[in-house]
């Protein structure tokens, strides 16, 4: 208690140079605290719409399609692949989808387009970007033959809802396959790309134009709120189970979704490793700050010191009474940073920031190959926060080392001489 003391005088010794140090060691742990809270809802919305749109928490598929993204490598006895995964998982929602590259054409006029074939009405809460973005028509449950395009499409064909284009293709054999299609809507996200090119139908009338027994491109397997997608450890056990499951079918692969959108996954990696890298840049600000502040205080308490030791504190002593010094410095402006920071992380957290500007007005933008809101709701990351608020408290005290040694070198005669 009594070097506890002796630390909280000298700390408010000079309480204008301590005020200062802690502040700028509590606003920059507050931002960087609301730069995590930013950084963990736009990797939570990017890997929840990637796994909804696009591969599920474990996608199987056909040996080799993951490599080369050819639709020839096609999934035969899908139906049956499915059964065997919701037997596995029950509570699982295991869905089957084809993926059509090919021409829409219109009466007057063509384009290119991706078409995704699945269950409309079951795909509804996992193609959310588009079902929730419709501006005429409806999606799913209008027909089998129903056609949901882009508004940039639509504009293209000369198309409205209701009116009539083909689809031609191949898909594993050297013959063009055609179907006749409706259009019952059309969407609007705002990403040109996904507006110009992406086009929906059902899946078992467009199942017809692949080649195989129970054709399909993907089983997808979505979890839901069961498991946490950041959990990447209960995904591939997920997998695991799976692959297990289907062991006897052949020409197979079972992947996770860090395995399937490898680019998304990377993405998130280089971007958590520009915040690592952000942080170590204010470690050293927060280094050099207390350091600073450490040196200034020892030196200016020199003759003070020489005195302690001269009536019998030993250097040892000296030294940890300097090091208590900068950790309750620390101590003191890490908890008014996590105040400050989760003061400043509440309004994105539940209301978000909308960065539709940024993105010339549109409500949706890529990133890492994923369409994402343009309003990113933040979300708390507790364990990164802790692991910042820890490194900054080692930094600290690490700080006083060199200033809190040196000070145990003095001689006691000389330090007591010094003015």
């Amino acid at each position: 208690m009594r070097l506890v003391s002796l630390a909280t005088r000298n700390l408010i010794r000079n309480p204008i140079r301590s005020a200062l140090t802690a502040a700028a060691i509590s606003f920059g742990l507050a931002l960087m605290m609301w730069m995590v809270v930013i950084q963990t809802g736009q990797h939570r919305d990017m890997i929840s719409t990637a796994l909804e749109t696009s591969s599920g928490y474990v996608v199987v598929q056909h040996a080799g399609y993951q490599a080369e993204m050819d639709s020839k490598l096609i999934l035969e006895g899908s139906g049956a692949i499915a059964e065997a995964i919701q037997t596995t998982l029950p509570e699982a929602v295991v869905l089957r989808r084809a993926t059509l590259p090919g021409l829409l054409t219109s009466t007057k006029n063509n384009a290119s387009a991706g078409l995704l074939a699945l269950d409309q009405a079951a795909e509804a809460p996992y193609q959310a970007t588009v079902a929730d973005n419709i501006i005429a028509g409806a999606w799913g449950n209008t027909g089998r033959s129903s056609l949901v395009i882009g508004e940039k499409m639509a504009t293209s064909l000369g198309v409205e809802v209701g009116d009539k284009v083909v689809y031609m293709g191949q898909h594993g054999t050297d013959d063009i396959e055609s179907k006749l299609l409706r259009v019952g809507g059309i969407f609007r996200t705002g990403n040109a790309d996904l507006d110009g090119f992406a086009a929906f139908a059902d899946f078992t009338y467009l199942q017809s134009l692949m080649p195989g027994d129970d054709p399909a491109h993907q089983v997808s397997v979505q979890l839901g709120d069961t498991v946490a997608p950041e959990n990447e450890a209960a995904v591939a056990a997920l997998r695991d189970q799976i692959a297990r499951a289907l062991s006897d079918t052949t020409d197979t692969e079972v992947l996770a979704w860090m395995e399937a959108l490898s680019d998304l996954k990377d993405f998130i990696e280089v971007d958590r490793m520009g915040n690592d890298i952000m942080f170590g840049f204010l470690s050293v600000v927060i280094f050099a700050g207390v350091f600073n502040t450490t040196v200034m205080s020892t030196a200016e308490r020199t003759r003070e010191i020489g005195v302690l030791m001269a009536i019998g504190m030993q250097p040892m002593t000296v030294l940890r009474l300097i090091l208590l010094e900068a950790t309750m410095l620390a101590v003191v402006a890490v908890a008014l940073g996590l105040v400050l920071g989760s003061a400043i992380s509440y309004p994105t957290i539940h209301y978000g920031i909308d960065f539709s500007a940024m993105v010339g007005g549109a409500n949706n933008f890529e990133a890492g190959g994923v369409v994402v809101s343009s309003t990113i709701l933040g979300a708390w990351n507790w364990p990164k926060v802790t692991v910042y608020t820890g490194l900054t408290v080692i930094f600290s005290a690490l700080s006083a080392v060199y200033p809190a040694w040196s000070a145990t070198r003095l001689s006691p005669v000389d330090a007591m001489r010094h003015h």
